[in-house]
Formats: C-alpha cells, sequence, structure tokens
C-alpha cells in the first residue's frame, strides 16, 4: 500500500503550487483528504483522490478528449 501523498507532493504531480492544492481541498476537489493530528495538522491526499481529480479534470476538458481520440 503506497503512503498518502503530501500537499507538496500533490502540487509537484499537478504543476501547481502548494497553495492552490489547499484550495482544491477546501473545496473538496480531492476527495479524502484529511489532516494528520486534528484539525491543525498536516493535509494528506490519498493517490486514489489525485486520480479521481485527475480524470473528473480530463472529462471536464474538452481538448483532452479530442487529443486522446485522435492519438
Amino acid at each position: 500500500m503506497t503512503p498518502d501523498l503530501t500537499v507538496r507532493d500533490v502540487s509537484e504531480a499537478l504543476a501547481t503550487t502548494p497553495e492552490t492544492v489547499r484550495v482544491l481541498i477546501r473545496d473538496g476537489l480531492l476527495i479524502d483528504a484529511y489532516r494528520l493530528h486534528g484539525d491543525r495538522g498536516p493535509w494528506r491526499v490519498p493517490a486514489s483522490a489525485l486520480d479521481v481529480y485527475r480524470e473528473r479534470q480530463a472529462l471536464s476538458d474538452p481538448w483532452v478528449r479530442t487529443r486522446t481520440r485522435n492519438a
């Protein structure tokens, strides 16, 4: 079983900033994200949540579907 991802791990995977990842968590777009040690601990994101987010983004971007279909 792979360990859950840190905010930094997710930001690197998505080529964005850690603050943007925190916004995605706060907006509920990275499902099942949780904090270690209660309300003040660092965030952790299950790898499966990152996969779901990427799939949803691909489905909502018409250019991704076009590129995939024509590839």
